[in-house]
C-alpha cells in the first residue's frame, strides 16, 4: 500500500479515512505502542473535553463578575449624583 500525501489525506472525509484503515489493519501486525498511543489519544480527549467544561466556568463566571461590577458601579453613581 502506498502512503498517501498531505493534501490528499485532508481532501478525504473522517469516514473514508476510518474504512481505508480498516482495510489496511486487516494485513498489518502492531506493536504495544499501537495501543499505547490509543490510550493517549483518549486522554487527550478527555482531557480537552475537561478543558472545554472549565473554560465555560471561567465565562459564566466572568460574566457574573462583569455584571455585579456594572451593578456596583451603577449605585455608587447613583448614590454619588442623588
Amino acid at each position: 500500500m502506498m502512503a498517501h500525501s498531505i493534501k490528499d489525506l485532508k481532501e478525504q472525509t473522517d469516514d473514508e479515512i476510518i474504512k481505508r484503515h480498516d482495510n489496511a489493519a486487516q494485513n498489518t501486525a502492531v506493536g504495544v505502542s499501537y495501543y499505547l498511543e490509543e490510550l493517549r489519544a483518549r486522554k487527550m480527549e478527555s482531557y480537552a473535553q475537561k478543558m472545554d467544561r472549565l473554560t465555560a466556568g471561567i465565562f459564566w463566571m466572568t460574566l457574573v463578575v462583569t455584571i455585579a461590577t456594572c451593578i456596583n458601579v451603577a449605585i455608587f453613581v447613583w448614590e454619588k449624583l442623588g
